[in-house]
């Protein structure tokens, strides 16, 4: 190895001859990765190598990544704020990891400001791209940046805190410019393992589970090489950035040889100091043996879906491979499949049946031991029973059973029946043939309790509004306007509508409040309460509450919906290394009870409602804010709100998922057991739309992928032995009201689809059958550029959301692009809901005023079909799960991103102020910019540490009971109610990594 400190002759020569590698990735904290995705297939698409580590990554992370892939340039992409401490320490960290010279690129829509870009320049970010450039422009502009810096300085090999530097160049050299390797081991053990396999086989995961062992287990250095065409199995990896694991990537593509790309960077791993090298082949063929014949040894990785026993013949490495793995253990019929395998090998002692997917898997480990134990890593096997111990959280039934894999293609065919049913009745009906019901006589009664037809006699009149005495109470049928006219309350169809007529409103629309809920979940607007719902969080807990009691003013029943900072939104105290920056910005900091305490004070909770966007530590969050309403003496079953808790579409879609999809989704069956029983009047789970939209999805994509997780979460608290007419009752949504034809409509639809499947397919009969919505205003749809436009953005897509029922409403403010909104910012925001909704008139008379209207009951029907058609694609891949696992909705969403930008960059779709009606000048009203100072910051943090001294000994043993929880079959989040009383956020969720494992993402 080179002399440390020296430079290493062959620095600039290999950058002069391989094309450029970039390493992509989000900031701590931060899960917006749509741009980062996007940069990623760009530069891929131009020749470029792309390493794309994922989103919520440490400045070490990302600099580690960089030192050992030897990469050419850095590209950060940060919208969550902090992104000037960030950077700063992202420069930090490459000097400690050798690779000062190396450029870094960061851009982050509007959230970098204008006049941040100068001080960053200073700093040493070599540039920061801004809108409105074209992110195809801002790849062509680093790569080209990037191969000057590389032809220009040379780079310092690694030092103390980096001690794969120099190896990192050495192989670099070696793959491009020829260099011989030097050295080779041989002392006789297999130090080299191969791991192959077919594409999807999961060695990605299986290898991060072996470093995870290999860790806990040893104390030595291992270095993994993984070929790939895409260079992405680094993303699957989160145990890889010990400073005891290498890393390094090999782009082998078609027509490559994996053996001859990866032969001589395998000879020349031999001769550094590693205990364990591990070699993960590209998907192979039957015939290839990838990396097999430059390992000591082999592992060949297969899934039960290998077809019939004839095709195990044709896997050349199946029959020379020293150990065989088959994961994927949750597949049906996996124990017959594997039991077949072991018989075809005739050594039931070298496979294993593992599933990789799950943290602590017994079979993983069995294989651990056996590779370590060949290697000499462990002194002895471990006996059998020893081998098959289960850590983490065992042994449980799938999510979603075998038996119910189909149930979206059923809900597809039950609203295929349905529909056709309704043409069969509206003829039977019209031809007086005897159909099932007698739906002139319902329908008779409808006109004659709601109808109006301009006759005011046997009304009575009072406050312009005229009610009709009915059996059931007295019921608004009439309301003058200000010019004199007489409306109806609720619009109908003719009162001599044909049979037809009939039955397909019947079946189709129907009143408000009544099935299939099309219109409403509701007969009424409520006229004593507005829809109004401001989302708010602002730094501290203190401050926050103040724009709490702001929001408040005037309303008798506030409804508050609370954002909660990145550090929060991801599990993370505000004391977390390295993380103080990101502290309170964007949404509130909320670490401890103390805090949930400070952020409700002065409302009476019993008269509030309460929203809380949080995903990932959800249950937790919802733990303190049940603990904190006990400590000021509220009864639960008095608590109305609701938490967010979609875990679905945090692995689709938003990013801020914590554990892994299996004890999430039992956790947030846990919560909503106990919350069904105990405070039956909070919604605990609210199924997002939003933030599938916010991730690129279009309005169809958007409202079919969250209607099929809500239907993924009947089928899994069902599979837990919930009541569905219980738990249903109590599911919320959350829709985007963006600008596009489709939001006209995406309510609508969303209630008839749910209704009919409900009660069709379920046989719900009760208050679950009426879908209820949160809606907010698209805040993909905002713009960096002239932003005043903003405003009339948000006030025409919140008269969508009204048009479309919502039950709540939340309105943008038109600078949330770069900054968190002021007080006149809200103000402003808040007028954009409510001049449409008391000024307008279009929601003060006819509550229905759409209803029925040509034009919008087709885009209904188009919008259904649509819906359906992507539920059958959905069905086709398993459900929604194994849908998950192959990454539809990923790449579902990204194929939505570039149709999109390509529409913007060719003019095919306008937007006012960037690529249409520009200004000349640019200019463009700012105001003030909200900056969470510095010292409220560690304030925050400094409470957090006192927090956890004062409450040690409680926390500890508090954390060991819910860690006892979490591996039994206990309810976790009785447990977690008891362990925040004691505990901070970060530290119940330190806790849970310890026994359930990390999130892994994929792309």
């Amino acid at each position: 190895m080179p002399q440390r400190g020296a430079v290493n002759p062959h620095a600039i020569l290999s950058r002069m001859h391989r094309p450029p590698r970039f390493i992509i990735a989000t900031p701590i904290c931060d899960g917006h990765d749509v741009a980062a995705a996007a940069i990623t297939r760009i530069l891929r698409a131009q020749g470029a190598e792309a390493v794309y580590v994922g989103f919520n990554k440490s400045a070490y992370q990302i600099a580690k990544a960089a030192s050992e892939e030897d990469a050419t340039g850095i590209a950060i992409s940060t919208y969550n704020g902090g992104h000037m401490s960030f950077l700063r320490e992202v420069l930090a960290e490459q000097a400690r990891q050798g690779i000062p010279h190396v450029p870094l690129f960061a851009g982050g829509g509007g959230t970098i400001l204008e006049r941040e870009v100068a001080p960053l320049l200073r700093m040493g970010v070599t540039k920061v791209y801004r809108p409105p450039l074209d992110l195809a422009e801002a790849v062509r502009d680093m790569t080209s940046l990037a191969n000057d810096a590389a032809h220009e300085q040379p780079a310092a090999v690694g030092n103390g805190a980096a001690p794969f530097r120099a190896l990192a160049q050495r192989l670099t050299d070696i793959e491009w410019n020829g260099a011989q390797p030097a050295g080779s081991h041989a002392d006789g053990r297999p130090l080299v393992w191969g791991i192959g396999g077919r594409g999807g086989a999961g060695k990605s995961t299986l290898i991060d589970e072996l470093l995870l062992r290999f860790l806990r287990s040893t104390d030595g250095r291992v270095a993994v090489l993984t070929a790939d065409p895409t260079l992405g199995d680094r993303l699957r990896m989160v145990h890889c950035y010990s400073p005891r694991v290498f890393v390094r990537s090999v782009s082998v593509g078609p027509g490559d040889s994996t053996e001859a790309k990866t032969a001589p960077l395998v000879t020349e791993l031999r001769a550094h100091d590693f205990d364990l090298i591990l070699v993960e082949s590209v998907g192979l063929g039957q015939n290839e043996l990838g990396v097999a014949p430059v390992a000591d040894a082999s592992v060949f990785c297969m899934t039960p879906e290998y077809g019939s026993d004839v095709q195990l013949e044709k896997e050349a490495l199946l029959r020379r491979a020293d150990l065989v793995v088959m994961n994927k253990r949750d597949f049906p019929q996996a124990e017959a499949r594997y039991a077949r395998v072991r018989r075809f090998v005739g050594d039931n002692e070298r496979v294993f049946l593992t599933e990789a997917k799950r943290f602590g898997d017994a079979g993983v480990t069995a294989l651990f031991d056996e590779i370590a134990q060949r290697s000499g890593l462990l002194p002895s096997l471990p006996s059998k029973d020893e081998r098959a111990r289960t850590v983490g959280w065992g042994e449980s039934p799938p999510p979603v059973p075998f038996s119910r894999r189909g149930y979206l293609g059923a809900v597809v065919d039950t609203h295929e029946a349905y529909y056709a049913e309704a043409e069969e009745e509206a003829a039977l009906l019209a031809s007086n043939g005897g159909a099932s019901r007698d739906y002139q006589a319902e329908y008779d009664r409808v006109w004659q309790t709601y109808g109006f037809d301009g006759d005011l006699s046997g009304a009575v009149v009072e406050d312009g509004v005229a009610y009709r005495e009915t059996p059931n109470g007295r019921v608004p049928i009439a309301r003058e306007t200000t010019t004199g006219i007489w409306t109806p309350v609720l619009g109908l169809p003719d009162r001599d509508a044909s049979p037809r007529q009939i039955v397909r409103y019947l079946y189709t629309q129907n009143l408000p409040g009544a099935f299939p809920f099309t219109e409403g979940a509701y007969r009424f607007r409520r006229r004593d309460e507005d829809p109004i719902r401001m989302f708010a969080g602002l730094g501290m807990p203190e401050t926050t509450n103040s724009r709490f009691h702001l929001l408040a003013a005037g309303h008798g029943a506030p409804r508050l919906s609370t954002a909660f900072d990145s550090l929060t939104l991801y599990g993370l105290d505000s004391d977390e290394p390295g993380a103080l920056a990101k502290v309170g910005e964007g949404g509130v900091a909320v670490d401890t009870l103390d805090d949930m305490l400070r952020l409700y004070d002065g409302f009476d909770l019993s008269r509030t409602s309460v929203s809380m966007t949080i995903n990932g530590p959800a249950p937790t969050l919802m733990a303190m804010f049940l603990a904190a309403a006990r400590k000021r003496g509220f009864d639960w079953k008095s608590l109305r709100g609701t938490v967010q808790a979609d875990i679905l579409k945090e692995v689709q879609a938003q990013n801020e998922a914590l554990f892994p999809l299996e004890p999430s989704l039992r956790l947030i069956a846990d919560m909503t057991g106990y919350m069904m029983r105990e405070a039956p009047g909070w919604y605990p789970l609210s199924i997002s739309g939003y933030h599938i939209g916010e991730a690129g999805a279009n309005p169809v994509q958007e409202l079919a992928f969250t209607l099929a997780n809500g239907l993924t979460y009947i089928e899994t608290l069902r599979a837990r032995g919930l009541p569905i007419e219980e738990f249903t009752r109590r599911f919320s949504f959350f829709f985007t009201s963006g600008s596009e034809l489709e939001f006209n409509v995406l309510g609508r639809v969303a209630r008839r689809v749910w209704a009919v499947a409900l009660k069709r397919c379920y046989g719900v009969e009760g208050p679950g059958l009426a879908l209820r919505f949160h809606s907010q205003t698209s805040g993909r749809s905002l713009q960096d550029s002239e932003p005043l436009h903003n405003l009339t953005r948000v006030a025409l897509q919140a008269e969508h959301a009204l048009h479309n029922n919502t039950n709540s409403l939340h309105t943008n403010s038109y600078k949330e692009t770069y900054t968190t909104p002021q007080e006149d910012d809200v103000l402003l925001a808040m007028g954009s809901q409510q001049i449409p909704l008391v000024e307008s008139g279009d929601f003060g008379y006819i509550e229905n005023l759409n209803q029925g209207a040509y034009g919008l009951t087709y885009l209904e029907a188009e919008v259904e079909r649509a819906v359906h058609r992507i539920f059958r694609e959905i069905d086709q891949q398993g459900g929604v799960l194994p849908a998950i696992e192959n990454e539809y909705f990923r790449t579902a969403i990204q194929e939505e991103v570039q149709r999109e930008r390509g529409a913007m960059r060719d003019g095919r779709r306008r937007v006012v102020g960037v690529n249409y009606l520009t200004s000349r000048d640019g200019a463009r009203p700012r105001g003030e910019l909200v900056h969470i100072p510095m010292k409220a910051k560690r304030s925050q943090a400094a409470r957090t540490r006192a927090f956890k001294r004062e409450h040690a000994a409680e926390g500890e043993a508090a954390l060991e009971r819910l860690q006892a929880a979490a591996v039994s079959d206990a309810n976790v989040f009785e447990a977690l109610l008891d362990a925040v009383e004691h505990a901070t956020v970060g530290q119940v969720t330190h806790a849970l990594w310890e026994v359930w494992g990390r999130f892994r993402p994929s792309m």
